[in-house]
């Protein structure tokens, strides 16, 4: 737990990525993002929001999330991740 709560947030969302890059490509596809989703809000219907999020991370427009793209996007939207930086405080 130590080690988690001393985190930089850009170390927490390359964890975050790597705990769900599950073929590890260095790539999140839409299902790792849906179940992403899920785990982080609970819910697994927000096909809509998930479109959302690759739509707005997708920098490189190849229908997937690279770990930089997703570390970019977590430090420029931290409510990405908002459960796990807020577990910090």
């Amino acid at each position: 737990m130590f080690v988690y709560l001393t985190r930089t947030k850009e170390s927490v969302a390359e964890f975050a990525f790597d705990l769900f890059d599950d073929d590890n490509n260095q790539k999140l596809t839409r299902t790792e993002i849906t179940k992403m989703v899920k785990a982080v809000y609970g819910v697994d219907s927000l096909q809509e929001h998930v479109r959302k999020i690759i739509d707005g991370m997708d920098e490189g427009h190849d229908g997937a999330i690279s770990k930089s793209e997703f570390v970019h996007a977590a430090k420029k939207f931290p409510a990405l991740l908002f459960p796990a930086f807020d577990m910090q405080v």
